[in-house]
């Protein structure tokens, strides 16, 4: 009891597995969760809540304290998690010899190989994008993606895209866009915007620059469109919001 009054006063976390001396003022015995207990629990109840879950460790919480004993809860504790390191294990549990079985619904449902549910924390990478937009007499550059990945088949902006955030600076020297600036104006640069895929943070800026000589134009006339034209092609939903924020107005 000093003990837990000492941790309590400290802020200290602390869990009490067993009662050896009952007392008036006894501290409240708690159940341990790790990973062989989730794992039974998960199979003997059926439950498909991710465990790594606020909402699964809750669930896990409650029912491994609903079924702690009021007495010998130590042995309890390390009797399911020696069980699961044993008997019910991750792969090839052994069940047609587990006292369990008869109530257990993944193997009735035959689901032990799916429980208990983990799912995998996505990984999200940050990219940094700059988009050229490439003005000439009212048209613009915009070229189809045909590379795989994010947004195959929709067109786009000329791109830039570096491995780390950079300066406007260090693009304006870069050797897609060096040779452009001896033809155009800069018409505005704009300030950065975050856009969010499933596995992707998107730091996206955009240039927009204004040729006043059609070299550049007439090597690639057939990706010059108009405003009109330019809207209606399938593009992705943040070079569209830009477009139409922006340019077209």
């Amino acid at each position: 009891i000093d003990h837990v009054a000492y941790a309590k006063e400290r802020n200290i976390d602390f869990i009490i597995c067993d009662h050896h001396r009952p007392g008036e003022f006894l501290p409240e015995a708690v159940a341990v969760l790790d990973g062989n207990v989730f794992r039974v629990l998960a199979r003997v109840f059926g439950i498909e809540t991710d465990i790594s879950s606020s909402i699964g460790k809750n669930i896990f919480s409650n029912l491994a304290n609903e079924l702690l004993p009021t007495h010998n809860s130590a042995t309890h504790n390390q009797a399911i998690m020696e069980f699961g390191a044993l008997h019910c294990t991750p792969k090839a549990p052994l069940c047609n010899t587990c006292p369990l079985s008869e109530i257990c619904v993944a193997f009735k449902d035959e689901t032990q190989a799916l429980l208990p549910v983990k799912l995998k924390k996505l990984t999200i990478s940050k990219r940094y994008f700059y988009y050229v937009i490439i003005e000439f007499e009212g048209k613009y550059f915009l070229k189809k993606r045909e590379q795989k990945g994010i947004w195959q088949g929709l067109f786009d902006f000329l791109l830039i895209e570096t491995e780390e955030k950079s300066e406007i600076e260090d693009i304006l020297t870069n050797k897609t866009l060096l040779p452009l600036l001896e033809y155009a104006s800069i018409v505005q640069i704009s300030d950065e915007l975050i856009h969010i895929l499933t596995h992707q943070k998107l730091h996206i800026r955009f240039i927009h620059l204004k040729l006043f000589k059609g070299a550049f134009y007439n090597e690639n006339e057939k990706n010059f469109y108009s405003e009109h034209e330019m809207e209606a092609l399938p593009k992705p939903i943040v070079l569209a919001n830009f477009i139409r924020q922006m340019i077209i107005n």
